[in-house]
């Protein structure tokens, strides 16, 4: 039986070891680290995601730029969108290998939008936040039918004269009652209010859970920015989401298998995420195992202390 590990350093082969052999499925075998000592494992607990996010990129960012290769590896790619957030608002360069970026979907971009709407960088645009809300083809017809759509309030009867229906018409003056006060707050540079009111509006209105999960991420990453929506938006777009030698790479631990990466920050290590609630508790040990022997050099685990530390941390004496 192969028993020598060319990969990784002892200290991280010895706690690959010791969770692995809670398998008692497992045929047992000696695991030998052909590189010997000289490597690092550690275990650290952030009160959210949000700080974990930013400790697993302020530790790997250096790294990276000295041509060191680096991940951070989550139980589901969902758990990586707190991550990519904070590489936007960091000017970090990285790489969604597991899946696409949740920033991709429309209405992220309708976020933008409507933020360029408020601070009138932007006059187009309005059609699809009234089909946002539920407004259909036939009555934005409608609506454009006498005059071009506009971001003015217009009285209830004439937009029922028109031929929308009561429910579209009281649709059409909240949004515009709604911008009218976000454009009010810009001008004073009540920026943050602004951003705030537009998340809670559309997750009023999002209702598949990618929708949402875009919106919050969206949100998180130009909250975490300064300046005006404008100056936000362009940092947002610019394009840091491809493969690259100094690329960060964010994976989830099956699309890891097979890869190796000088250091790994293993994220979320807790119980209900891994081992995920719907598995199997030895083969998400066995999936855990590949993700601590993704590490050369450097391996580093951590909780955002929402539910209690991994079963798997503690059998590898870290916790």
């Amino acid at each position: 039986m192969l028993g020598n590990n060319y990969r990784c350093h002892a200290e991280i082969l010895d706690a690959a070891d010791k969770i692995i052999r809670n398998n008692r499925d497992r045929i047992p075998k000696t695991l030998v680290a052909h590189k010997g000592l000289g490597g690092e494992v550690k275990f650290q607990r952030f009160p959210d995601e949000y700080a974990e996010a930013i400790a697993a990129i302020e530790h790997l960012a250096p790294a990276v730029r000295n041509v060191q290769s680096s991940a951070i590896l989550a139980r589901t790619n969902r758990i990586l969108d707190p991550v990519e957030a904070v590489c936007r608002s960091h000017g970090i360069k990285y790489y969604r290998a597991s899946g696409k970026s949740i920033l991709s979907r429309p209405e992220g971009a309708l976020m933008c939008n409507l933020l360029e709407l408020i601070q009138k960088t932007k006059a187009t645009g309005i059609d699809a936040l009234l089909s946002f809300v539920g407004i259909g083809t036939q009555e934005l017809r409608l609506l454009h039918s006498k005059s071009r759509a506009t971001t003015e309030q217009r009285q209830k009867k004439d937009l029922v004269t028109l031929g929308l229906s009561e429910p579209s018409a009281d649709k059409y003056r909240e949004l515009m009652k709604r911008l009218a006060e976000w454009r009010a707050l810009c001008d004073r540079q009540f920026f943050s209010l602004v951003l705030e009111g537009v998340r809670e509006w559309m997750l009023l209105h999002a209702e598949a859970d990618q929708a949402r999960r875009a919106i919050t991420t969206t949100y998180d990453v130009l909250s975490r920015l300064n300046g005006p929506f404008s100056e936000r938006l362009e940092f947002l777009r610019r394009d840091n989401n491809e493969p690259a030698p100094d690329a960060l790479v964010l994976t989830t631990m099956h699309s890891s298998k097979g890869l190796e990466w000088d250091r790994v920050w293993i994220i979320r290590a807790e119980e209900t995420v891994v081992p995920d609630e719907k598995g199997i508790e030895s083969e998400e040990r066995r999936l855990f195992y590949v993700a601590v022997t993704r590490a050369r050099d450097d391996l580093r685990l951590s909780t955002a202390k929402k539910n209690p530390t991994s079963r798997f941390v503690l059998e590898a004496g870290l916790g």
